[in-house]
């Protein structure tokens, strides 16, 4: 019976080995997030206002700039949230037409640039960014080089 077993799982997945591995490496590349990893597909939110997807060895990532919203109470905000909360009545809110993003203001079509994996577009208050991935590193004592996304191999 467990022989039967073993061999039915082997004809399900078929054998591992190192072959194996690197193949399908190749055919789906993973994606290296803040030192997880993500397959294509996989979809994740690192903050309240942003979201990502693993495109092909890339995260695709978009944030959210917030509404001006004038209140007759106070704004709540909570780590949970992407946008603070009118605890009383909203008098007005105002879509902006900027990004903003760790203490900066990009305009409407503005292309930039959060670090040297990190390229992004504002549209319409949205930001949209594609971070390269970079694959363990083929050395014990990789080296981060200013300017360059991935560390390298000296």
């Amino acid at each position: 019976m467990l022989v039967e077993l073993s061999l039915l799982v082997f004809l399900a997945f078929g054998a591992v080995s190192s072959d194996s591995y690197s193949y399908s490496y190749e055919l789906e590349k993973p994606c290296f997030y803040t030192g997880k990893v993500y397959w294509s597909g996989d979809k994740w939110k690192p903050t309240p206002c942003s979201r990502c997807t693993c495109d092909d060895g890339n995260s695709k990532c978009k944030f959210r700039t917030c509404p001006e919203i004038e209140c007759s109470g106070p704004l709540k905000e909570s780590r949970e949230q992407c946008c603070p909360i009118c605890q009383g009545k909203v008098i007005s809110v105002t879509e902006v037409d900027y990004c903003y993003w760790r203490g900066q203001t990009y305009s409407n079509g503005e292309k930039f640039s959060l670090n040297p994996c990190t390229d992004c577009e504002c549209n319409y208050g949205e930001g949209s960014c594609v971070v390269r991935s970079c694959p363990p590193a083929p050395c014990s004592n990789p080296v981060d080089v200013e300017g360059k996304c991935c560390p390298v191999c000296l």
